[in-house]
């Protein structure tokens, strides 16, 4: 049957089928959220990464819908489970009263599509907030 197809087809068919290979595959081995004063620190480690671009930062304040704060580009450094990679973004951007908890994931983007392809897992943080970092943040939020 294969015969009776013109090479061009043939050739067509072969591309289509190497390019859904390229497929996006990252373990996140650990993934952290600490408070610190006015600052959110998440760092987290992968063990291997093929295909990923990044991982955009997403914040919640009810754990169900999240909004992506910031994007980290992906190393090119190779990592493998006797030598994860590291990677660390701190989320100065908190100005909600002191006592709110704050949910993080990472979003796993692919570098062919830029379409994030998986989460990590939900980190939780209650941050400690400075009196004149709140009201700047109250003050900001009167001009929005």
């Amino acid at each position: 049957m294969a015969k009776n197809l013109p090479k061009s087809i043939i050739f067509a068919v072969v591309i289509l089928f190497a390019a859904t290979l390229a497929v996006a595959d990252v373990v996140i081995v650990e993934f952290h959220a600490a408070a610190g004063y006015n600052r959110v620190e998440l760092t987290w480690k992968v063990s291997q990464e093929t295909n990923v671009s990044g991982y955009q930062i997403q914040r919640s304040t009810d754990g169900q819908s999240f909004v992506a704060i910031d994007f980290v580009k992906a190393t090119p450094a190779s990592a493998s489970p006797a030598s994860p990679k590291s990677y660390q973004y701190v989320d100065r951007t908190i100005f909600k009263p002191t006592g709110r908890t704050f949910y993080y994931r990472l979003g796993v983007k692919d570098a062919d599509s830029d379409e994030i392809i998986s989460y990590s897992p939900t980190a939780v943080v209650s941050p400690q907030i400075s009196g004149v970092h709140h009201t700047w943040g109250s003050i900001k939020a009167m001009f929005r």
